[in-house]
């Protein structure tokens, strides 16, 4: 993810640096859905994530870039699937799966962001997860008609070579990195225009 940013902020004409970042979304979204299923409070988690993408929003706006940063999609698929897995539907949960939409569909990476956690969240094997990460890879590839984002097929490999892996990270460096990065890079691009 950072090496994508880099490229797209600092060097948008080298390609290789947007190749390297498309493994990252395919694993970001492995870890927001395997991070959801593990939380004992989801509401909370909602809500780290929404604080972090508010904080990164301003930074991309500065470098020039106005759309909207996909921990929002992050965001908007947390609040489906919540709303999904309460029994009945009340008209909180109605508020939420109808904002949670429009925050997918504005964010970053549109419609990629739910179909790659739910390929992940959903499933009881991590083939099946992989299968469907995969098929949502291809078709959001097609759909956009940019071919960069087939890279992004070597992000669920990485997981499955990976994901035994027990890392430990604290909550603070986790969700401060996405706006602190975006932050370090907002800076650079305005000392060294």
């Amino acid at each position: 993810m950072t090496v994508d940013h880099i490229g797209a902020y600092l060097y948008p004409d080298d390609v290789i640096f947007r190749i390297i970042g498309r493994l990252s979304m395919p694993i970001f979204c492995y870890l927001i859905a395997l991070g959801f299923k593990r939380t004992h409070n989801k509401s909370n988690y909602i809500i780290r994530v929404l604080a972090a993408a508010i904080a990164a929003q301003p930074f991309m706006m500065l470098m020039g870039n106005n759309n909207v940063n996909a921990l929002y999609g992050f965001v908007g698929t947390m609040g489906l699937i919540l709303s999904y897995d309460s029994k009945k539907l009340k008209k909180e949960e109605i508020i939420i799966t109808i904002s949670s939409i429009l925050l997918i569909l504005i964010s970053d990476y549109s419609f990629l962001t739910p179909a790659l956690i739910l390929s992940y969240y959903l499933p009881d094997s991590k083939i099946k997860s992989i299968v469907y990460a995969s098929f949502s890879i291809i078709l959001y590839t097609v759909l956009v008609n940019n071919m960069i984002n087939l890279y992004a097929l070597v992000g669920p490999v990485l997981i499955i070579l990976f994901s035994h892996w027990d890392y430990k990270l604290s909550k603070t460096f986790r969700y401060s990195y996405y706006p602190g990065h975006l932050g370090a890079l907002c800076f650079i691009k305005i000392i060294f225009p």
